[in-house]
């Protein structure tokens, strides 16, 4: 759910006339009776739909398609660049639409905050769980234990995935090696961490060599898409210690800088072994614990979801707001996507 009724309330004190979609919420444990309490509405999904603004926390199902109208604003974590059916409805239907993920200020995405920190911490313990021997790993215990060696782990990507990663992988006890792109990363890092990591520059030939030695790999980079470079490929990971792991927390599109995932996995069925290698791609891993995910983004949200209210209904301004917007009146609008929708018809989508 995106938003639970505390934030609901904050809107509806805003003024807003608020529905919510019945049993929105009954997954994490949220009654119907605490969104009435809050001044919410409690509709239908198809009456939902009519609202002005409609939020979701995912981007919605192809079944849903068939409510996209014209006038009507849609807001969520859409990662559309990577969903051609989403994009062609998109522009049939012209509506306009935002994707949280895409609200920047200063450079950073601060509405993605809260799910990138679970995923980090999430991806450790998936790698540390699926390193038992008896689910095909090494036989290790991530942490370590008195008079034996702590594993290593590699992060690629110094960001908010990367660092909630960090963070848990050391409270384990792990050893830690990031790889960043510039200089600048390096240096943010070894602020945070001190000595407690390790920080390379992110060369073929460093990673090569790192990769060999590394027990878990995090990949944590901001965006894998149809046309990014292999990073890690497969001649990499076959040199990797046989039940060693790797963890694509990005789950971009296409081979992305992973190639050796030949498909997503989840969580249900969350390993798929490569060349004697434990491959973890989950998408949206903060669904393993939606309590904490829900909790966590709806506190976050709530105020891009008021900016976003008062610059789609109320005519407000907001430069943050009109960077998330990816589609206007049936226009894809965002780079990212008018890119995609490029690079799909030329390219085959794996």
């Amino acid at each position: 759910m995106l938003l639970l009724p505390r934030e609901i309330k904050t809107l509806v004190q805003d003024n807003y006339d608020v529905m919510v979609e019945t049993k929105a919420a009954a997954s994490v444990g949220v009654s119907d009776e605490a969104y009435a309490e809050a001044g919410a509405q409690i509709v239908t999904s198809a009456e939902a739909w009519q609202a002005n603004l409609v939020l979701k926390y995912k981007a919605p199902l192809p079944e849903e398609y068939r409510y996209f109208r014209k006038g009507c604003h849609l807001a969520a974590f859409m990662h559309a660049e990577g969903n051609p059916g989403l994009m062609n409805a998109l522009k049939a239907s012209k509506l306009t639409a935002y994707a949280f993920e895409f609200i920047s200020r200063a450079g950073a995405y601060p509405a993605s905050v809260s799910d990138s920190d679970i995923a980090g911490r999430l991806a450790v313990i998936y790698a540390a769980y699926h390193l038992q021997s008896h689910l095909g790993g090494r036989g290790l215990l991530l942490g370590g234990a008195p008079n034996g060696s702590a594993p290593h782990v590699i992060i690629i990507g110094p960001g908010n995935v990367g660092r909630a990663a960090a963070q848990t992988a050391l409270g384990l006890g792990a050893q830690v090696t990031f790889f960043c792109r510039s200089p600048a990363r390096i240096a943010d890092i070894k602020q945070e961490f001190g000595t407690r990591v390790r920080c390379l520059f992110n060369r073929p030939s460093v990673l090569r060599q790192e990769v060999k030695k590394a027990d878990v790999l995090i990949g944590a980079i901001l965006i894998s898409t149809f046309d990014t470079p292999a990073m890690v490929d497969e001649r990499m990971v076959s040199t990797m210690k046989p039940g060693s792991v790797i963890v694509d927390v990005t789950c971009g599109y296409g081979k992305g800088y992973l190639p050796s995932f030949k498909r997503a996995t989840s969580h249900r069925s969350p390993t798929l072994l490569v060349n004697g290698v434990l491959h973890i791609k989950i998408d949206h891993l903060p669904a393993s614990v939606p309590v904490t995910a829900s909790q966590a983004t709806s506190a976050r949200l709530i105020r891009y979801v008021r900016r976003l209210a008062d610059v789609s209904l109320r005519g407000g301004q907001s430069r943050m707001i009109e960077r998330s917007m990816i589609a206007k009146a049936g226009e894809l609008v965002h780079s990212e996507l008018i890119r995609h929708d490029a690079v799909k018809t030329r390219r085959p989508i794996t």
